[in-house]
């Protein structure tokens, strides 16, 4: 999986609880899916893989945890 960060002006604002801004979409048999997530600062993270055919990327309810160390 890999993917973009969106307004990010401070790597302090990075950590945090990521949830689903918009509906993820696995693309039949094009092999490919994508899901947009936002935290509570605004960074927003365009997340996609490759190698999902027949797979849809999800987030559950309490959201995707990032930390640093």
């Amino acid at each position: 999986m890999v993917g973009e960060v969106y307004d990010l002006n401070d790597i302090a604002d990075f950590p945090g609880v990521y949830f689903v801004a918009e509906a993820g979409a696995t693309l039949g048999d094009s092999g490919t899916a994508a899901i947009w997530l936002k935290n509570s600062k605004g960074v927003s993270l365009h997340m996609k893989t490759s190698e999902a055919k027949g797979i849809a990327l999800s987030v559950g309810v309490e959201g995707l945890k990032i930390t640093m160390k």
